[in-house]
């Protein structure tokens, strides 16, 4: 059903990127918050296939929020958003990471051939407003557009998946959630599973987020033609997540049944036993994969020294902050802006400390380190957890960042 815009009110049209995570955080979720809690304000109306040629449905915007370009359109980016400042209407391009990539990152090779920076560039300076995770990319933005606020990531906390509901372990359990593109900071916690024969019976390491999809471009030699086919799972950025966490299998001891069912690579195939060191978690939907943190105790926040994230958001810690979990954190970049150490120069416990920290310098030491001093301080793990809740549950709350989004959408207007 057609739904008619109020002239009224403030319409504002959200295109987003994608529905995964930024689609969800950046575009979705904030503008429907907008839209429940200041209805008499603004009507909001999301959609992902906008025809910038329909000059009769655009007029009937004043706001047009777009995640880093107009719907991935690189080649017309800046053509749409000036015709969009051509009849008055105001653009905002949010941004959730820097637009240099790393040479790690899997859509490098595609954003130098296509200068996706250059046109990303090029569009902030043709913004109205730029949005932006937190104070240190905005530092970078400024640069080229001095209209730029942060207004950070946040979370719906009557959404089901962020109501802690934790299972329960034998064991300590310790567990990473994210996606395929952060091998170098999986790489980070190596040290956990190779130094894990003083605790390999105390510790479960959790592997969230597991998924053997993808394709992958390969050259067939009898048509001599580049092909894109289906991944096989040991090709994936998933298997070698594994096989990092596990020390190459070693933590399973000899344990070859269970090897050999993680080794079929099968979604619904269950085993019984779960109190093991290693325990894989699959894939789930964008609505239900924070259901994962109720699988393990501490949350490990890696994060390799590099310029691009450098600029990354803190969703990680706030996911774990809404869940009330301990959490180990890499001491660098977003991740410097809100964490207090809880060890104390000198080895001392600080009572208001939310996190233990590791100083990218000593990476491959103190993973392992702040493992066993989380095994010998059980009381630790909860205190943490309560800490990081308490610095989360107002300043990442959805509806208290939605107020200051509110006022900063009327004065733009």
């Amino acid at each position: 059903m057609k739904i008619n815009l109020i002239m009224s009110k403030i319409n504002i049209l959200v295109n987003p990127n994608d529905r995964a995570g930024s689609g969800k955080y950046r575009c979705v979720d904030p503008h429907v918050a907008l839209q429940n809690n200041f209805s008499n304000d603004f009507f909001v109306e999301v959609n992902d296939k906008i025809d910038f040629d329909d000059m009769n449905y655009l007029k009937k915007f004043q706001l047009f929020f777009f995640h880093r370009v107009p719907q991935n359109n690189y080649g017309r980016a800046v053509e749409i958003i000036k015709k969009i400042k051509g009849f008055g209407g105001k653009v905002i391009i949010d941004l959730d990471d820097h637009w240099n990539l790393d040479p790690s990152h899997g859509l490098y090779n595609q954003s130098k051939l296509h200068n996706f920076a250059g046109t990303i560039i090029a569009v902030l300076k043709e913004a109205d407003l730029v949005t932006v995770t937190t104070h240190l990319l905005q530092k970078e933005v400024l640069k080229f557009n001095k209209n730029c606020v942060v207004l950070p990531n946040a979370i719906n906390p009557n959404e089901p998946q962020f109501k802690p509901n934790p299972s329960e372990s034998e064991r300590l359990r310790f567990g990473w959630l994210g996606g395929s593109s952060h091998i170098k900071d999986i790489e980070l916690l190596k040290d956990i599973p190779e130094r894990a024969s003083s605790y390999v019976d105390k510790i479960q390491i959790v592997l969230c987020g597991y998924d053997t999809r993808g394709t992958v471009r390969a050259f067939n030699k009898e048509t001599q033609q580049w092909m894109e086919r289906q991944m096989q799972p040991i090709e994936t950025t998933w298997f070698m997540y594994e096989v990092m966490l596990t020390d190459n299998f070693k933590l399973l001891g000899n344990n070859q049944e269970y090897l050999k069912h993680l080794l079929k690579f099968d979604q619904q195939a269950t085993y019984d036993d779960q109190n093991l060191a290693y325990r894989r978690i699959w894939t789930k939907s964008i609505d239900n994969y924070a259901r994962g943190y109720n699988e393990f105790d501490v949350a490990l926040a890696p994060l390799n020294d590099s310029s691009f994230n450098l600029y990354k958001s803190q969703l990680k810690i706030i996911e774990a902050g809404f869940h009330k979990k301990a959490l180990i954190a890499q001491n660098y970049g977003p991740y410097t802006i809100d964490l207090v150490s809880a060890v104390q120069k000198g080895g001392a416990f600080n009572s208001k400390g939310n996190a233990l920290l590791v100083e990218t310098s000593k990476n491959h030491k103190q993973w392992s380190q702040h493992v066993k001093r989380l095994i010998e301080n059980p009381n630790l793990v909860k205190d943490l957890g309560e800490n990081l809740y308490e610095m989360v549950k107002d300043k990442f709350d959805i509806n208290i960042v939605t107020k200051e989004r509110a006022e900063i959408y009327k004065n733009l207007i």
